[in-house]
């Protein structure tokens, strides 16, 4: 293990970033520095742990408590400073000035990341039930706007956010249009993140059966965007670096589509700096991408260490990295192609889920049984599903009749699929286990554990 982490110096300063903002949170965690220094055998590794814990330490900007003021108006200048995320009955985003950090809800109007605006509304001051998670946002307290009226934006913020904007806004309208009503739901959640009208029963189920993860645009729907977005790339006449120009372009439009939520962020720069390495003639490198994109994010928002989408998506694809299979050299035949290929989706969903089951366990007091055939049963659905929608959105421009034939192929009857599952295995019994309470050191000694499971592995022929 020690040769694994050695050789990836971006690695070692993710893990020493990570403890630094930890141990300014938690003091406790200062241990686990000592961990990594104790593994590495070089000075110029141990000078990289010991500068971004450092770094993390400075950086980490503390915990504000939210005011539990009563209402009062205000009239001020604002700085966007998330993608907003549609919900039932507007947007929501976060937004900053000189007098702290705060959560805005639109009724009406439009903002975007970046964008300095002018507020007038009603403030209000957070409940006992809601300050743990303002706490760990970092948010002082909530803005409700009533009217468009009532946002002004003074200047706008960069291009690229509002295009990613108006195409989810364009889809969203499209799907609730061509689909119907619990079709259209899934799509948007699916495709962008866009779940504020799907059920609470479907929700629970997602729950239960380990696969809410469907409905929040993370790594999985990125990963299939780009692979989707390379195949129709590859049939275009233009050099390689063309290609993997567009690709960075749209995967970030795609990204600020859906929210620039940290999951979405780590596989948007994870599926860059592979097709990256590609170009440059280097080997890719999982855990030095992910490391890479970690870093990058907790210095652009330190606070995102506490966001559960950014601890779950990080440590599932360390596990899959950490822990992956080695292909075989020769496969025989379609029947071994399919058997292997069903074996290696078993293995991941086995890793991913057992690898954030205890995450889950301590923030929801929950783990699936189930996760994994879940998993498997649904997994070959979500590609056509999110493919079929978007390809069927830019058809509806042209050839509508194309549109409503794609989305009764690929869209419609997987949706079906999907449902049928998560809410017939969701109903058992015995789906998903309650978790009393746990203290977080708990974490500590089970992931020790878990990385202490890990052996090299022989390639065989």
């Amino acid at each position: 293990m020690r040769d694994q982490i050695e050789h990836r110096p971006a690695f070692v300063g993710a893990m020493a970033l990570v403890v630094g903002l930890a141990t300014a949170h938690w003091l406790p965690a200062a241990a686990f520095l000592l961990a990594i220094l104790v593994l590495l055998k070089t000075l110029q590794r141990r000078a990289i742990a010991v500068t971004f814990f450092a770094l993390g330490v400075f950086l980490w900007p503390g915990l504000p408590s939210p005011s539990s003021e009563a209402k009062r108006e205000v009239d001020e200048i604002f700085t966007v400073t998330s993608m907003p995320r549609a919900i039932k009955d507007g947007l929501i985003a976060e937004i900053i000035n000189d007098t702290g950090q705060y959560r805005i809800v639109l009724k009406q109007g439009k903002i975007s990341l970046g964008d300095n605006i002018r507020v007038k509304g009603v403030m209000k001051g957070v409940s006992e039930v809601q300050e743990p998670y303002f706490r760990a946002k970092g948010l002082q307290g909530s803005i409700t706007v009533n009217e468009a009226k009532d946002i002004q934006i003074v200047h706008e913020g960069p291009l690229i956010f509002r295009l990613g904007l108006a195409w989810r806004e364009s889809f969203l309208r499209f799907s609730e249009q061509s689909l119907p009503a619990g079709v259209s739901d899934m799509a948007d959640a699916l495709c962008f993140n866009v779940d504020g009208e799907l059920p609470e029963e479907f929700r629970d189920n997602l729950q239960r059966t380990g696969t809410i993860h469907i409905i929040s645009a993370s790594g999985l729907h990125v990963f299939l965007f780009s692979l989707a977005v390379q195949f129709l790339l590859a049939f275009l006449p233009m050099p390689r670096w063309m290609q993997f120009i567009l690709l960075i372009l749209v995967l970030l439009l795609y990204s600020a589509a859906a929210g620039f939520r940290p999951p979405v962020v780590r596989a948007a720069f994870m599926g860059i700096a592979y097709m990256g390495s590609e170009f440059c003639k280097r080997v890719p490198d999982a855990l030095s991408s992910l490391s890479l994109a970690a870093i990058i994010y907790l210095l652009w928002k330190p606070l995102t260490l506490l966001d559960i989408g950014f601890q779950l998506s990080f440590v599932a694809v360390f596990a899959l990295a950490y822990f992956r299979l080695h292909e075989k050299s020769t496969i025989e035949g379609l029947t071994g192609i399919f058997k292997v290929r069903i074996g290696h989706l078993a293995w991941q969903s086995l890793v991913a889920t057992g690898a954030t089951a205890p995450l889950v366990a301590y923030h929801f007091g929950l783990v699936s049984v189930i996760a994994v055939l879940a998993n498997l049963l649904i997994a070959a659905a979500i590609l056509p599903i999110m493919v079929g929608s978007v390809v069927g959105w830019l058809f509806s421009f042209l050839l509508p009749a194309v549109s409503a034939g794609i989305l009764a192929i690929f869209v419609t009857p997987f949706v079906g699929w999907i449902s049928w599952v998560v809410n017939g295995l969701g109903s058992l019994s015995f789906a998903a286990m309650e978790i009393p309470a746990f203290n977080a050191l708990w974490l500590v000694p089970i992931y020790a554990a878990l990385i202490a499971l890990w052996r090299p592995r022989v390639r065989q022929a």
